[in-house]
Parts: structure tokens; C-alpha cells; sequence
């Protein structure tokens, strides 16, 4: 059975003063460059969650 749909849900821990939607944005933007995700011809759904800390 091949598989059909593939969903990461990275939690990504941000040090420092950084904006959340720039973080987004990269992890979009290492998404699309991705040579293995771009390789696959199943769907692939990045659903990053991402929180600042001290």
C-alpha cells in the first residue's frame, strides 16, 4: 500500500528575540528547497509549531 500523505508537525524552540512569522517562513522556505520532499510524489504537510523562550 503506498503511502498516500505525509504530515510533520515540527515544535521548533526559539531563543532570543525572533518573530514567529519569520520563523514560519523559513521552515515554508526549507519545505519548498527540500531536496527529499520535492523528490516524492506523495503530499507532504508541514505543520510547524513554534514558541519563544527565555
Amino acid at each position: 500500500m503506498p503511502i498516500e500523505r505525509i504530515e510533520q508537525r515540527p515544535h521548533i524552540l526559539v531563543r532570543g528575540p525572533a518573530l514567529v512569522e519569520r520563523v514560519e517562513r523559513l521552515v515554508t522556505m526549507a519545505h519548498q528547497e527540500c531536496f527529499i520532499a520535492n523528490s516524492l510524489r506523495t503530499d507532504i504537510t508541514v505543520r510547524p509549531t513554534v514558541a519563544i523562550v527565555d
